[in-house]
C-alpha cells in the first residue's frame, strides 16, 4: 500500500497539539526514517504516514501512507503513539488503534530500508488493560516498545 499524499491533504497540527504528535525518528547510518499520525481529509481521519531519507537527511522520499483507509467516514479512526525502530534494512513502524472497535497495538515491517512495508499485523487482538504483548518471529533484530495510551 503505497499511497502518494500531498500536502494539502492533511490537517494543520495547532501548535498547542504538536508537542503531542512529535513525529518519531529512526537513524541508521545516513538514512533517517521517520513516521507520523495526522488527520487527513482524503483518508476520513488519523492516518499514519512515513517517509525516509538516504542522504542523511537533505532530501526525502514520497510520503506512504501506512494505514488502511478508512472506509467508513462516519467512524472516528484513532490512530496514535507511533513508534518506529531500525535494525540494517528492516523498518518496523507500530502504532494503536481502535479500527476494530477495540484499541490495539499493530505493526508494519519493511525488510527493504522503508521501499516497501508488508502488510498490518495485529499484536493483540484483546483490549483488556495490561495484557498488550506479543512476538513477531523475525530473522532481523528490529523493535517497537508500545506505550499504553489507556493508562
Amino acid at each position: 500500500m503505497q499511497n502518494s499524499h500531498q500536502p494539502s491533504d492533511l490537517v494543520p497540527v495547532p501548535e498547542k497539539e504538536a508537542s503531542k504528535k512529535a513525529a518519531p525518528v529512526a537513524v541508521s547510518g545516513s538514512n533517517i526514517y521517520t513516521a507520523w499520525n495526522n488527520a487527513s481529509t482524503a483518508l476520513h481521519g488519523d492516518a499514519i504516514f512515513f517517509t525516509k531519507s538516504t542522504d542523511g537527511g537533505k532530501t526525502f522520499s514520497t510520503v506512504m501512507v501506512l494505514s488502511p483507509p478508512n472506509t467508513n467516514p462516519k467512524v472516528t479512526v484513532v490512530r496514535n503513539n507511533v513508534n518506529i525502530n531500525v535494525a540494517g534494512s528492516t523498518v518496523a513502524v507500530a502504532w494503536w488503534t481502535n479500527e476494530t472497535g477495540a484499541l490495539n497495538p499493530v505493526i508494519r515491517t519493511s525488510t527493504d530500508g522503508g521501499n516497501t512495508f508488508g502488510n498490518l499485523i495485529r499484536l493483540n487482538s484483546t483490549s483488556t488493560l495490561g495484557t498488550h504483548s506479543s512476538s513477531i518471529p523475525t530473522t532481523k533484530p528490529a523493535g517497537c516498545s508500545f506505550l499504553d495510551p489507556r493508562c
